[in-house]
């Protein structure tokens, strides 16, 4: 992905399909940056949150992977802005990786969901060891209670930091999920109740 050292407003750049972004990490100063929506987009697709690439500023390539990035939900979630990490060759990366479920359909029977507890994982790994997300097989709730952390397989290189007992995934019966719908309604609903010294300052409509 090449990117350029930012060159107009941020609004400037919005308008002309570009992001604006920052730089920042090992042996390089926080410098303001932009790239195309389009090829952020293909990068984010690609590497996710967590895989390391190279990057091209002036000249120079970086490793780098996207640390985090901000959407603009009232735009159909459109990328507005984006951070980029530069690491060392050595360096061992902290971050958070999507789960992929796999095989959902067909797994709960009468009056049973599929419920997902964790929908991400934190991981460490080196430099070129990182993955954009990690697949998890629903298919053995077939014949178990829960899918643990310690149930999912992940790449070679990547070491999970989440407790290995936390519940993945389980089945729940409907009448549990309705039971706990139940109690959030009625800790949520409050009964106002009105009295003469609330209305005691209220005008009352003049007689015309």
């Amino acid at each position: 992905m090449k990117i350029q050292r930012r060159s107009d407003s941020v609004n400037a750049l919005r308008a002309n399909d570009q992001v604006p972004g920052v730089i920042y990490g090992h042996g390089v100063d926080s410098t303001p940056i932009q790239v195309d929506y389009q090829v952020l987009r293909k990068a984010l697709n690609q590497y996710g949150t967590a895989m390391t690439f190279e990057t091209e500023l002036e000249g120079e390539t970086h490793i780098v992977y996207i640390k985090d990035y901000q959407e603009d939900f009232l735009a159909n979630y459109k990328v507005i802005h984006f951070d980029l990490m530069k690491v060392s060759a050595t360096d061992t990366i902290s971050a958070s990786v999507p789960l992929n479920f796999l095989n959902r359909d067909g797994i709960a029977g009468a009056g049973q969901v599929v419920s997902t507890n964790l929908n991400e994982i934190e991981v460490e790994y080196q430099v070129g060891k990182g993955t954009n997300s990690i697949d998890v097989d629903l298919a053995p709730l077939k014949l178990v209670d829960a899918i643990y952390v310690k149930d999912v397989t992940v790449p070679e290189g990547i070491t999970v930091l989440n407790d290995s007992e936390q519940i993945v995934a389980n089945l729940t019966s409907v009448s549990e999920v309705v039971e706990e719908v139940e109690e959030v309604e009625e800790d949520d609903g409050e009964d106002v109740v009105f009295t003469t010294e609330d209305t005691d300052d209220v005008a009352e409509p003049e007689e015309e």
